[in-house]
């Protein structure tokens, strides 16, 4: 059990260490994209481009799934529905929304801060105070950056509505990486889910806004972070998040690394601070010793995001 358990947290570290990779480039692309195209076209493009893609890949696990005789799975609960809206499309419509109205460096630093948030959560929760400290170290380096990046804004100005929806969106991908495994959904399901609603909202609005298509650079860009980022990336981060064994220690932690590394004018964009600690590790290794790997702590937020 010891080895089954041990190689499938190797598993979950390579797929959030690839999620982490291919994210690094999400700022530049991003902001790249929005010189040409307008929020609602980036959307339309990321959504659709992902949609498009976990569709293709699901009809492709279904067919096998038949040729296999595996057991058809039902409607999504209301539980995957929230999860899969409110945290995938929420947070990648509340960013862009963010690149496009704050300076990109500072709204990307506030929006990749969401790690911060699921550590000190999880220290208040389950009463530890290291996490609670170091995420409020963390909280200081952003808010020293954004004061040195000039980002003091007058209330109700475009940058203070962008750095709200940077907010909204750390606040999201927290959510997203909380519940993740607490739903019955697989990790390609949840992700199209996200996405079809995404597309389904963005796309006709693209159309009705009546704006240029003409820069077919920035329509690339778009479809890259759909298919690249969204569909691959999310989906690897998920699959990560949701694995029975759990993923790899710190990894939600290496997550906050992607906002210096794609920080497009090269420059450092967050300070060095913490990765969440092991909050209740022991306790964790005790209870798998005593009662075997199992379900019920696999899948609690203490151990998706705290190991």
């Amino acid at each position: 059990m010891s080895q089954v358990s041990g190689s499938g947290s190797k598993l979950a570290a390579v797929a959030a260490a690839a999620a982490i990779v291919i994210w690094s480039t999400n700022a530049a692309a991003g902001g790249a994209a929005l010189r040409g195209l307008t929020v609602i076209q980036v959307l339309a493009l990321q959504f659709g481009g992902a949609c498009v893609t976990l569709a293709l890949a699901r009809a492709i696990q279904t067919r096998r799934e038949h040729r296999a005789s595996a057991p058809v799975r039902g409607r999504p609960s209301r539980g995957s529905i929230a999860v899969a809206v409110l945290g995938l499309a929420g947070t990648m419509t509340l960013q862009y929304v963010a690149f496009a109205l704050a300076p990109l460096v500072a709204a990307n630093a506030i929006a990749y801060s969401w790690p911060l948030m699921v550590a000190a959560g999880v220290g208040v929760t389950h009463g530890s105070r290291r996490p609670i400290a170091l995420a409020m170290v963390g909280f200081a380096g952003v808010l020293l950056l954004f004061a040195a990046r000039g980002g003091g804004a007058q209330v109700g100005s475009a940058p203070t509505a962008g750095y709200l929806a940077a907010v909204g969106s750390a606040v999201a991908m927290a959510g997203y990486t909380l519940a993740v495994g607490r739903v019955a959904s697989r990790p390609t399901d949840l992700v199209l889910l996200g996405t079809t609603v995404g597309a389904v909202v963005a796309i006709p609005a693209a159309l009705i806004q009546g704006a240029s298509w003409a820069d077919g650079g920035a329509i690339a860009l778009g479809l890259y972070i759909g298919i690249g980022e969204v569909a691959v990336g999310w989906g690897l981060w998920t699959f990560a998040m949701a694995h029975p064994a759990g993923p790899a220690p710190g990894a939600p932690g290496l997550r906050h690394a992607t906002a210096v590394h794609s920080d497009p004018a090269g420059h450092r964009t967050t300070p060095q601070h913490h990765r969440p600690g092991r909050v209740r590790a022991d306790r964790v290794v005790r209870h798998r010793r005593d009662h075997g790997n199992a379900t019920t702590d696999a899948t609690s937020p203490t151990s998706l995001t705290a190991r």
